[in-house]
């Protein structure tokens, strides 16, 4: 039933703006240069998101627009399913205003996403191919001089950026999603920080990905806005939520 109420759901529109001078700074960012200078001005195009920015927005939005105070909200994921939920807002409840608050942030943030992608990366990325050419051991080689890159791992980490140069997008995600979420526990680790745990029966595991940004000393090692990109692209499920996706195959 899930399923089928999403086919019924409209599409909200708030208007449009002309984003071609964005466009055109993104691909003037890479037009003209080669190999991994291209590359780096690729991957410099957008920061990571102002977290203290992002709050103050999604709670003006909380607090101007009435219906948070009279509906609550569910969220679905892209099969139906409901993946979390909120009671009409109650601003003398902190707890459900934190929730309601995460909720907005994951959604401002998702769309943020969008938009840069849109406007910024994928028409760099289009002029970069354009103008470049990549073989799979060149991205590799980037692998292996990378600090971040655990030792081991550069061939898999390499084929992935190889593939999303490609464009194999669908690839490119399920090998370096799994890849980063590595890299995060490695960094963790060289920072003495346990990222096992233990069973009754004396069985140790590592944890996931969502339970490695959980501990508490990781905002020390990763920051506070690293730790929010992290959670909001790949772990919670009312942000985008790619880690999971990938790991069960809902993608």
């Amino acid at each position: 039933a899930a399923r089928d109420g999403l086919t019924e759901m409209a599409r909200i529109s708030t208007g449009t703006f002309d984003v071609t001078d964005i466009v055109q700074k993104a691909q003037s960012s890479v037009r003209g240069k080669t190999g991994f200078e291209a590359l780096a001005a690729l991957a410099s195009i957008h920061g990571l998101c102002r977290v203290t920015e992002l709050r103050q927005r999604s709670e003006q939005v909380l607090h101007t627009f009435v219906s948070h105070r009279l509906f609550g909200a569910t969220h679905f994921s892209g099969d139906g399913r409901v993946v979390a939920r909120r009671g009409a807002l109650d601003f003398d409840d902190p707890a459900a205003y934190e929730s309601a608050l995460r909720a907005q942030m994951a959604s401002e943030h998702g769309t943020d996403v969008d938009f840069i992608v849109r406007a910024a990366v994928w028409p760099a990325l289009v002029v970069m191919i354009s103008e470049n050419r990549f073989r799979e051991r060149d991205l590799v080689e980037l692998a292996e001089r990378s600090v971040i890159v655990p030792r081991g791992h550069e061939s898999l980490v390499g084929k992935g950026l190889f593939f999303g140069y490609e464009c194999d997008f669908a690839s490119a995600l399920h090998l370096l999603v799994p890849q980063l979420e590595h890299m995060v526990r490695c960094r963790l680790k060289a920072a003495g920080i346990v990222t096992t745990r233990i069973d009754e029966f004396g069985i140790e595991d590592e944890k996931g990905f969502g339970p490695l940004l959980d501990l508490s000393d990781a905002p020390v090692v990763l920051g506070e806005s690293l730790m929010f990109e992290l959670n909001m692209l790949f772990c919670d499920p009312v942000g985008i939520n790619l880690r999971n996706n990938v790991a069960h195959g809902l993608l």
